[in-house]
């Protein structure tokens, strides 16, 4: 498994939690875009997932940015 600077990937049972963490607006940038792609990349490789929940970390956004 990958490890991210911006992204927390988790896999529990068939849920894969992608969450975006860049408190407090988690803005997007080209770093973590690369590291959301690659999170999905690895979910669509499990063939242990059944759903993809992507969050953001914190009070204030989902995200922003790009």
């Amino acid at each position: 498994m990958p490890t991210y600077q911006f992204i927390n990937y988790l896999s529990d049972n068939g849920l894969i939690t992608i969450t975006i963490n860049r408190p407090p607006y988690n803005v997007l940038d080209i770093v973590s875009m690369e590291e959301m792609g690659a999170a999905l990349h690895a979910a669509a490789a499990d063939p242990t997932a059944k759903l993809v929940l992507i969050t953001g970390s914190g009070e204030k956004a989902f995200s922003a940015g790009v």
